[in-house]
Formats: structure tokens, C-alpha cells, sequence
């Protein structure tokens, strides 16, 4: 580990054991486990991350960003229907008309098509691949990939 790893490291300990205390003091300061969330991840501690999102959102399940995060980790864990069930919830919330589009709602929607074509729901698997290509950069790598899918899915350029 090189010296700014390990400074890094520290400085994730110590914010970490901060709002530990911050929470211990005030319970209801819940985007507490947010942020920790956010340490555990860069620490690479997923079940740790993922259990402080599940918090976060229990507390409050109106910010579509958590709803994304917690989505994202159900997905590289392997957890579908896990991974769908908070995408869409994440993809809904962000996608309200008082909202500002988030940048991340791209992903979302294909991860989301992802998690739905695993499991068997063809339609809503092509609604959001389709808003994937809607909204994705043009040089995104998973264009390529969703094009296919949407082939697969019968869904192909002539729809």
C-alpha cells in the first residue's frame, strides 16, 4: 500500500467512526448512512455499503440516487431481482417531472433492462433498453450490447 493509500484509508476511519458518533448522538440524522455508505464503498466493504443504503432508504426512500447506489451493488452481487426492484424505484423518482435528470439515469435504465431480461419480463426489458439508448451518450460502450438485446428480445432496429 503506498503513503497516500494508507492516508487515505485513515481518512475514511475516522469519518466513518465520526458518523457513527453523529448517529449515536442523533438517530434521526439518517443521511448519516448515506455517507457511510458512500466510505464503505471505496473501501470496497459491499454487505457494509449495502446495509448502510438499506438504512438510508429506510429512513427515507424519496432520493432516487440511494435507490441507484444500493441497485448497483445488488447487481455486481448477483441479486436481480434485488437490482430491479431498487432501479426501478430509482429510475421513477428520478424520471419525476419536478426532478432535473440525474446523470446517472442512463445506467439505470440499463441496468434495469438488464435485471428485467434475467428475469423473463420481455416488455419492460425493451421499454427500458430503449430509454438506455434515449438517453446514453453516443460513445457509450453498452450501446452496442443493448442494440443485441433488443434484437434478442425481438425488439430490433425495425420496431
Amino acid at each position: 500500500m503506498s503513503r497516500g493509500q494508507g492516508v487515505d484509508e485513515r481518512r475514511l476511519r475516522d469519518a466513518l467512526a465520526d458518523l457513527q458518533i453523529a448517529l449515536e448522538k442523533r438517530p434521526s440524522r439518517y443521511e448519516a448512512y448515506a455517507t457511510m455508505a458512500l466510505c464503505y464503498q471505496d473501501q470496497g466493504n459491499w454487505a457494509a455499503a449495502e446495509e448502510a443504503w438499506r438504512k438510508a432508504i429506510a429512513a427515507n426512500d424519496k432520493v432516487p440516487e440511494w435507490h441507484y447506489r444500493l441497485g448497483r451493488i445488488y447487481a455486481s452481487r448477483g441479486n436481480r431481482a434485488g437490482a430491479a426492484a431498487e432501479m426501478e424505484r430509482a429510475v421513477t423518482l428520478a424520471e419525476a417531472p419536478e426532478r432535473s435528470t440525474p446523470p446517472w439515469l442512463f445506467d439505470a435504465h440499463f441496468l434495469l433492462a438488464e435485471s428485467l431480461r434475467a428475469t423473463n419480463d420481455r416488455e419492460k426489458a425493451i421499454r427500458h433498453y430503449q430509454r438506455f439508448l434515449e438517453t446514453a451518450p453516443t460513445d457509450n460502450a453498452y450501446r452496442r450490447d443493448t442494440q443485441q438485446a433488443l434484437e434478442s428480445l425481438g425488439a430490433g432496429k425495425g420496431r
